[in-house]
């Protein structure tokens, strides 16, 4: 399914849409209760070679090339990013299980080496996101911390053999 500013994919337990003009992640909704959960996705590309460090947003990307297929609940990409001139980056989505999966590929112009580094913060709908609790990422999730608590970046230090990401795990909503 489509409208003029997104594609939509999901599943009998989850919906998503997903922006036609930057590909990221603009909502998430149980498809049940047609409650939002999700905000957006906002993705970062740190491109870094021997003399500079560049970092594109994904919000600022532009749709190049799109292909939706429909009856796979799957969107295919192309975009390109005016901060990070050198990268086109490819976006895949699709469902399984009530779970969005995305795939980004970055393919580089440039014959000089380049390093690039790509991380997603997540914005959630302010009532689904303060019933819930933040876990560290990696072994055993913890330090675990009711999410009204965190209101700046958190530095975690806990675990040193992990990803260090965060978690919000959502009890009553699954």
């Amino acid at each position: 399914q489509e409208t003029d500013t997104a594609w939509y994919v999901g599943s009998a337990g989850a919906a998503w849409a997903i922006s036609k003009t930057t590909g990221q992640v603009i909502g998430g909704w149980n498809a049940q209760n047609r409650e939002r959960y999700l905000v957006r996705l906002e993705g970062r590309y740190h491109l870094e070679d021997r003399k500079s460090l560049t970092t594109g947003r994904e919000s600022e990307d532009h749709v190049s090339d799109a292909r939706l297929l429909s009856a796979d609940q799957r969107i295919e990409l192309t975009c390109s990013n005016l901060k990070t001139p050198d990268l086109v980056i490819q976006k895949r989505y699709w469902v399984r299980d009530n779970k969005l999966f995305h795939r980004a590929s970055f393919i580089t112009k440039s014959q000089n080496l380049q390093f690039i580094t790509f991380n997603v913060q997540a914005a959630f709908e302010r009532a689904y996101r303060d019933a819930g609790y933040y876990m560290g990422g990696g072994d055993g999730g913890w330090p675990l911390i009711p999410a009204p608590k965190i209101s700046s970046w958190q530095k975690v230090t806990a675990h040193r053999n992990t990803t260090k990401g965060m978690v919000l795990h959502q009890p009553e909503k699954g």
